[in-house]
């Protein structure tokens, strides 16, 4: 169950890393480093969670060799707990980071959508706005 959520934040963690938005809330959006750092701590969860189960089956497996395979991912069952834990870490520390940065409202982000020119800022005396200014 919890891995479907892994890799919602995992694939949410990599479009906030090449965008570098974070939105926060429909009113304000994190910019910039503090939002990178969260995207990246949304990536680093599943490789975290699967580290960890490796090296838990793997104690586990050399804690008991003669241990038939069924019987070891029934005592891996035990563990479902390390999962939880490791989830609220990262949504604490996701929480923690958007609480400490700086919140943009949305209402004052630039669009940047490309017009073609027509608001660049133009050379006096020129109609072409891709003309550097002239010396005078």
């Amino acid at each position: 169950m919890i891995c479907v959520l892994q890799v919602i934040c995992l694939v949410w963690g990599i479009m906030i890393l090449v965008n570098g938005k974070f939105s926060f809330s429909k009113k304000s959006v994190i910019l910039g480093v503090p939002a990178r750092l969260i995207g990246a701590i949304f990536v680093a969860w599943l490789p975290l969670a699967l580290g960890t189960g490796l090296v838990i089956g793997f104690v586990n497996a050399m804690s008991n060799p003669n241990q038939p395979p069924a019987d070891l991912v029934a005592a891996m069952a035990k563990y479902w707990w390390v999962d939880i834990v490791i989830a609220l870490v990262v949504i604490a520390t996701v929480v923690a980071i958007a609480a400490m940065s700086k919140k943009v409202p949305v209402d004052s982000l630039q669009d940047h959508s490309f017009d073609g020119g027509a608001n660049a800022p133009m050379a006096p005396n020129s109609d072409n706005p891709y003309e550097p200014p002239r010396q005078q």
